[in-house]
């Protein structure tokens, strides 16, 4: 029997990462990649109720987390690129950030 949840934060089933101590998520903060342990809730094909974890006004990592290790450049790759001058952002020691797939959080 389905129950309806008001304000439930679903995420693509794409984002969820299984570890030993549960599931996270990576949350981009200042264009750099942070794993969040998170609370699952009702799993439907392809998407994943959070309960909590992460904030509704987040951006997640929605696609290439394999790629990924915490504290990693990222950049979005559904939004076109507006700087000028990567390497500005890019330090000649820091490797090139990662080009994922993006997506803000929202309730449904």
């Amino acid at each position: 029997a389905w129950q309806r949840r008001e304000n439930a934060v679903v995420v693509p089933e794409s984002s969820l990462i299984a570890g030993l101590r549960g599931f996270s998520i990576f949350v981009v903060s200042n264009k750099t990649a942070v794993q969040r342990m998170v609370q699952v809730g009702v799993r439907m094909p392809g998407k994943v109720e959070v309960q909590s974890g992460v904030a509704v006004d987040e951006r997640i990592v929605v696609a290439g987390t394999q790629k990924l290790v915490e504290g990693m450049l990222v950049t979005d790759s559904s939004q076109p690129n507006t700087s000028a001058d990567s390497s500005e952002e890019c330090p000649s020691n820091h490797p090139a950030p990662q080009e994922l797939q993006v997506s803000a959080l929202r309730t449904v």
